[in-house]
């Protein structure tokens, strides 16, 4: 964004925890914000934009609202949110069970404020907000073994059922039904979907 905008234009990157934003180029500002109950500046942005953020919040609305004043007349807003709808599991005798792992993971992690399925719900949300929809996309991914966005999906699995095992929600088995596949060069997975949805403030 910084490089888009060029010299003569300014970039703010917010966050709520935001020690890893650094070594940003001199027209970036770093700004600590909790955009749940912080507001930005009124009519001052041409493009906000957000990612893997609304999924994670209690009132996704009321932030899409605050980012959306943020945004001058004819300003855009991107948002891009996961939706897990897709994930699946194959080449592995097991396969099956793995897939039915990782929707229960997805489910616990829904009841404690996470919406895996938020994805499918951001065009929409747009629109409702009263934004004009100019685009939409989603990317999903066909992975196999050592691949990246297999090894990114094997470490957050991996990950989140340990934390879960630790926390008496899985068991061992389930752990061991997890490193089992991901073990196998043979198999293979459908990953978690990306929404894009750009959104336009009326003139």
């Amino acid at each position: 964004m910084a490089s888009r905008v060029g010299p003569a234009g300014s970039v703010v990157a917010a966050d709520i925890d935001p020690p890893f934003l650094t070594e940003v180029s001199e027209n970036v500002e770093v700004r600590k914000l909790d955009i749940r109950t912080q507001d930005i500046e009124s009519e001052r942005y041409d493009l906000v934009h957000c990612r893997a953020l609304l999924m994670h919040l209690p009132d996704p609305a009321a932030v899409l609202a605050r980012m959306i004043r943020a945004l001058r007349p004819g300003g855009l807003l991107l948002a891009e949110e996961a939706d897990s709808g897709l994930v699946h599991y194959a080449g592995h005798p097991d396969a099956s069970a793995v897939t039915e792992l990782c929707n229960r993971t997805i489910d616990v992690a829904r009841q404690a404020g996470f919406d895996g399925y938020f994805g499918r719900r951001l065009p929409g949300m747009l629109l409702a907000s009263g934004l004009e929809l100019q685009s939409t996309e989603v990317d999903t991914r066909v992975a196999r073994h050592g691949e990246l966005e297999y090894e990114w999906t094997r470490i957050t699995m991996l990950e989140g059922v340990q934390k879960m095992v630790a926390a008496g929600i899985f068991d061992d088995a389930d752990q061991a039904l997890l490193e089992s596949f991901f073990s196998s060069a043979g198999t293979i997975v459908t990953t978690h979907s990306m929404v894009a949805a750009l959104g336009r403030k009326p003139a």
